[in-house]
């Protein structure tokens, strides 16, 4: 891809990571995977769609390590959904600082 078209604000680094999605809305959990992370955010591939759409906000975990690992609540951070695809199974979200928490989501410039 040309870096001159390219919008991303930091770049990213394929890694795959067990994770684990809260939608606060629905009170449903998601399992899935990494596919790519950045200093701001990652790129999500959901085990099933969830019904998100950009600004919602989501609670994710990230396993520790490769192995199967029990997530508990402290390990969950806030996330704003940016973009989302194959209708709802991959979600890129950029998470937020503890600063921004409770905040209304902003919309961004392009």
């Amino acid at each position: 891809m040309d870096n001159q078209c390219d919008r991303r604000r930091f770049p990213r680094v394929t890694a795959q990571r067990a994770c684990k999605v809260y939608d606060p809305r629905s009170r449903r959990y998601t399992a899935g995977h990494t596919v790519d992370l950045s200093r701001s955010g990652l790129q999500l591939e959901l085990d099933r769609e969830v019904p998100v759409r950009p600004g919602d906000e989501l609670l994710v975990a990230l396993a520790h390590r490769s192995t199967p690992t029990l997530l508990t609540r402290t390990d969950f951070a806030t996330a704003r959904v940016v973009r989302v695809a194959d209708d709802g199974a991959c979600v890129a979200v950029e998470m937020k600082l503890p600063a921004e928490i409770g905040r209304p989501a902003t919309t961004h410039a392009a």
